[in-house]
């Protein structure tokens, strides 16, 4: 990932523009105890702005859909890791920080330790 894309990544999570949610992308509404929001995945792929989000109609989560790609909830598909420098195996441990977390300070710290 360049260091622009990762400096505006990590300034969009800290900015307070991008409510937490878990366990999905973006979530329009909350679920039992889970918010509304975006996951640490779900706000680089707002700020990048490549794809659409569409209503997934399950829990008020949405999808992504980027290219030909099959639509995601709760990964980013790999051709648009591919294209913004995120590797893929690195999503798992990201979206393990941000849901047993409740604020993104852990994601954070995972971005700047290993992007």
């Amino acid at each position: 990932m360049d260091a622009e894309l990762k400096a505006r990544w990590i300034e969009a999570l800290k900015s307070g523009n991008y409510p937490k949610t878990k366990a999905a992308l973006h979530r329009t509404v909350a679920t039992g105890d889970i918010p509304a929001g975006y996951c640490c995945l779900g706000v680089l792929a707002s700020i990048v702005g490549d794809g659409r989000w569409e209503e997934w109609h399950v829990n008020g989560m949405e999808e992504f859909h980027f290219e030909d790609c099959p639509p995601e909830v709760a990964y980013l598909p790999g051709a648009f890791c591919m294209k913004v420098g995120l590797p893929c195996v690195l999503q798992n441990d990201l979206a393990s920080a941000n849901d047993d977390s409740d604020t993104f300070v852990p994601v954070i710290a995972l971005i700047e330790e290993r992007l």
